[in-house]
């Protein structure tokens, strides 16, 4: 769903940039506070991601001074790519902090590691931060990183890809809808029966009641987003691995020779 042909990401330790193994520290820091979370009190750790981020730009910082890196510009759909990830990683804290507002403890690695991965790509598709050391070698020396060639595609391959990347988008949304209106009516439920509050929710074998109209809204997301997020995840691997139509970070399969038989590649 995102073109990684300029930067791939790398797969071993020695090609990843320096701003993409940080991003892995700062992510360290956060499962750490997950674990550790239930002994450390709020202020605490809050001066321990302060301290983090801060020690990681100023390697940034450091690193571009001395390499002498240069900006490489981005190109005008970089801005809406860019806006893409902060966008979900916000729309992720908004429906977790909905159940995990009366454990700021627990909330706050969650919310870190998302901002940490949120703002990582935004600047990454900003050409700012740089995944492979490669592409920040060729920052410092003032080129532009040429993708590697691949075979021109035909129309439909990259027609498919928009129109897959547009449903999983909103099949992720109806899923975070789900989550949200779920976790609210458990929260807001009464804990017996009442004359207004008579449909049943359950969550770990903890039974609350809510309005007719909240349950039936609940069923229904809850249904959309069981059925429709296997399938997407399923049609996606079946795109890219089966049918050639190039999604993820990852090779692809060969597209079938019946498949190529009837399509004509357009340059």
């Amino acid at each position: 769903m995102f073109n990684f042909d300029e930067d791939p990401m790398p797969r071993r330790w020695a090609d990843m940039a320096l701003d993409y193994k940080l991003v892995f520290g700062l992510h360290g820091v956060a499962m750490v506070l997950f674990v550790t979370g239930g002994l450390l009190n709020v202020p605490l750790e809050l001066a321990i991601i302060a301290v983090a981020v801060s020690a990681a730009a100023a390697a940034a910082v450091v690193v571009r001074l001395r390499t002498g890196w240069r900006w490489s510009g981005e190109k005008p759909k970089d801005w809406l790519l860019a806006l893409i990830s902060p966008l979900a990683a916000v729309i992720m804290v908004f429906v977790a902090s909905n159940e995990m507002s009366s454990a700021t403890k627990i909330f706050l690695p969650w919310g870190f590691a998302a901002a940490n991965i949120g703002l990582f790509w935004m600047l990454y598709r900003l050409h700012i931060l740089r995944a492979s050391k490669k592409a920040f070698d060729a920052d410092c020396r003032g080129e532009k990183l040429e993708p590697p060639g691949r075979p021109a595609e035909p129309d439909w391959v990259r027609i498919v890809r928009v129109v897959y990347s547009v449903a999983f988008v909103a099949v992720w949304l109806e899923f975070m809808a789900f989550f949200y209106f779920d976790t609210s009516g458990l929260r807001s439920g009464s804990a017996t029966m009442t004359a207004t509050k008579t449909w049943a929710l359950s969550d770990h074998g903890a039974i609350v009641y809510v309005s007719a109209a909240q349950g039936a809204t609940i069923q229904w997301l809850g249904t959309i987003a069981f059925v429709c997020m296997p399938i997407a995840i399923l049609s996606g691997f079946f795109l890219h691995y089966v049918l050639g139509v190039r999604l993820f970070n990852a090779p692809s399969g060969n597209r079938p020779a019946w498949l190529a038989r009837i399509t004509r590649t357009s340059t």
